[in-house]
């Protein structure tokens, strides 16, 4: 095989190697592994382009290339790679139960303001925001929750 075919042969082998380290990123977390990978490709292309670069070049060439590949990333597309911040006394389903609908039970509340209500076909234990008492089947709005109680307010 002549010099030529070896640099070819080199070349084809950065891209593949290239290819498989994108593809291995599906199967890993921590979206880094393909930038390495993009690195490995950009080898391989100038490695066609300029075939008689020495093996310590190709090395430099793959190693910058991806760091700045992930830092070029991590500038533009910083939302990627920051997680969602919530407080650790958060709770997820209290945005789901904000203004959603529920209606008073037939019983109605008590003159504490406490009672229950249907909402998506249970009844749930309920505080009514203001804490005055609330007529039978009085269509209601949720606006929070405290424990396994929800807090209420008649809807308008």
């Amino acid at each position: 095989m002549s010099v030529c075919g070896l640099e070819m042969t080199a070349a084809w082998g950065w891209i593949v190697a290239g290819l498989a380290l994108v593809v291995a990123e599906l199967a890993m977390p921590g979206f880094v592994i393909f930038f390495f990978g993009l690195g490995a490709i950009l080898t391989g292309l100038l490695l066609f382009t300029f075939p008689q670069l020495p093996l310590s070049l190709q090395l430099l060439i793959f190693a910058a290339a991806s760091v700045l590949f992930l830092l070029a990333f991590r500038r533009f597309m910083p939302h990627s790679f920051r997680g969602r911040e919530t407080p650790a006394d958060a709770d997820p389903d209290d945005d789901e139960l904000a203004g959603a609908k529920a209606k008073v039970s037939p019983d109605g509340f008590a003159p504490d303001g406490t009672g229950k209500v249907e909402f998506r076909g249970t009844l749930w234990n309920a505080r009514a925001e203001g804490g005055e008492p609330l007529p039978a089947n009085t269509p209601v709005a949720v606006v929070g929750r405290e424990n396994l109680t929800l807090v209420v307010k008649p809807r308008s």
